[in-house]
């Protein structure tokens, strides 16, 4: 099991995204960004879709942990693969004390 730590920064929606012929490529989704500072001080923005944005009512610029998990993003061509973190739904932002 891996946990993010990290202040809330944004918490949004982000509208659908369209085909040039105005079908829908992508539905509108939930997602917040979170602030993280690795263990030498190196701060990185990671941004994960959300189940339900009301469990995140509240916490924007809270210090929070979440469990996440990793999914591999697959380069076109076979080439940049890269991996993203999302949250199992089961998994809900703990606040962290100051």
């Amino acid at each position: 099991m891996l946990t993010l730590k990290g202040q809330v920064a944004n918490i949004f929606n982000k509208p659908a995204s369209l085909n040039p012929d105005g079908t829908e490529r992508a539905p509108a989704q939930s997602r917040v960004q979170i602030m993280e500072t690795d263990e030498i001080g190196k701060m990185s923005l990671t941004e994960m879709r959300l189940h339900s944005i009301d469990d995140w009512k509240g916490l924007d610029g809270k210090q929070i942990e979440i469990e996440v998990r990793i999914y591999n993003i697959a380069g076109e061509n076979g080439g940049g693969a890269t991996v993203g973190l999302y949250a199992p739904k089961s998994a809900k932002p703990v606040l962290l004390k100051a």
